[in-house]
């Protein structure tokens, strides 16, 4: 341990790892378990090092034992399914605030060991690049590992579910791994930063149509990875709120239509919204144009200012959305 009378102080208690921290007359001022909840794999465990980290906060390294006398073997393949003794590095602040926690069992195989099997970490060493080195054993095997500033091994690698909800809700599900925190941005302006443990996220968008969601995975320093992806937003989920096609409601013509030609827009009967807008949008799902018309049946001429490419028009009427396909050459 270093020469700090202030330093934390390490133990085992209950086959739990613990780490407290002591004034200079040994009052405890905190003390938090690092394996409680069966949160590494093993029946035994102990803290081997604590040391200060680059940028003044500390890592506890620790290790766990297993009896795989109780556990099941696959003599094909030479692995054991079910617990692995796992190796877990907790970092944490001067307040004792864990600010992340890895376990790394590093193998799948106990090779010869035929009883127990440990996976203990003996030392550990920052590094220049803000991570970490470490050394330990495993069933009688050593082995080194390196982390990097997350106390990951790899970069971090982005990915996400989505489900479309009524009114417009969509919920995303974060599936990305090894980062250390996330930035979406959902297509319409908003966007939002979570942290690595926030798993789902909300958002309801203010309109029908179709967005492009960036969620960006960060890393170390400057190493993120990025992805993007089309959500679409509904009013109904089950779609039966969504007309598509000739349904007698308003007609567009010609289509396809030329750029900086007229297009008509033709309303088949009246209709009971007031202040009726027929919204247009690319197939990004951005708002490109709105088109206000009268609640009466007619006929509505707008120059058509827009790039050639394919649209939907969509009109809301009678708690539905009837989406017509636009096509400018």
């Amino acid at each position: 341990m270093p020469n700090d009378p202030n330093f934390p102080n390490v133990g085992t208690w209950d086959y739990l790892n613990k780490v407290s921290k002591f004034d200079k007359d040994f009052n405890l001022e905190w003390s938090f378990f690092i394996n409680a909840n069966d949160s590494i794999n093993g029946e035994s465990a102990a803290i081997r090092e604590v040391k200060r980290t680059n940028d003044s906060n500390y890592i506890a390294i620790s290790g766990s034992l297993v009896n795989l006398s109780v556990e099941t073997y696959d003599s094909t393949t030479n692995q054991y399914i079910g617990r692995i003794p796992a190796s877990v590095f907790t970092k944490f602040d001067e307040g004792g605030n864990i600010i992340w926690q890895r376990e790394h069992t590093l193998f799948n195989k106990v090779f010869d060991e035929p009883y127990y099997c440990s996976n203990f970490l003996w030392d550990i060493i920052p590094t220049a690049d803000n991570g970490f080195l470490g050394v330990g054993q495993y069933c009688f095997h050593a082995y080194a590992i390196k982390l990097n500033c997350l106390g990951f091994l790899e970069d971090p690698i982005a990915s996400a579910q989505f489900s479309s909800e009524n009114n417009y809700l969509v919920n995303f599900t974060n599936t990305s791994a090894m980062a250390g925190s996330y930035t979406w941005y959902f297509g319409d302006g908003d966007s939002l930063h979570t942290d690595e443990y926030t798993t789902h996220v909300s958002h309801t968008y203010p309109d029908y149509g179709n967005y492009t969601v960036t969620l960006i995975a960060h890393g170390c320093g400057d190493i993120a990875d990025t992805i993007h992806y089309q959500v679409i937003a509904q009013q109904n989920k089950n779609g039966d709120n969504i007309i598509e096609g000739d349904n007698g409601v308003f007609t567009i013509f010609p289509n396809p239509s030329n750029s900086g030609s007229f297009i008509n827009i033709y309303l088949h009967q009246d209709i009971s919204i007031e202040n009726p807008v027929i919204k247009i949008y690319n197939l990004q799902g951005q708002l490109v144009q709105e088109v206000a018309i009268s609640k009466k049946q007619g006929t509505y001429h707008i120059l058509n200012n827009l790039s050639a490419g394919s649209y939907t028009a969509v009109l809301s009427h009678e708690e539905k959305l009837i989406c017509k396909k636009l096509v400018v050459l």
